[in-house]
């Protein structure tokens, strides 16, 4: 199954993480590998255009930006941050 979406239909999935913003502008996959495009919006308001490539598990996408790791659901858009679990 391949996979293409833009900015207009991925407009409500940004995320905020602290200080950094993320939105999702591009999303492209096949069954194995895919590519991200995100807009980063720091607290000076800064933006940057940052690409991730890779593979996927099962459309989900592990990736992070500024050391905050998070996923992304290449069928929904939905972005969520990765919780790590102290014992």
């Amino acid at each position: 199954m391949k996979i293409h979406k833009d900015f207009i239909q991925l407009l409500g999935y940004s995320q905020s993480f602290g200080d950094l913003t993320v939105i999702p502008t591009r999303i492209d996959a096949d069954d194995v590998n895919c590519e991200v495009e995100f807009q980063t919006v720091n607290k000076l308001k800064m933006t940057r255009t940052v690409v991730r490539k890779g593979k996927h598990d099962n459309y989900v996408f592990s990736t992070s930006i500024n050391n905050v790791p998070f996923t992304i659901n290449l069928q929904t858009g939905v972005i969520k941050k990765k919780r790590e679990r102290k014992e």
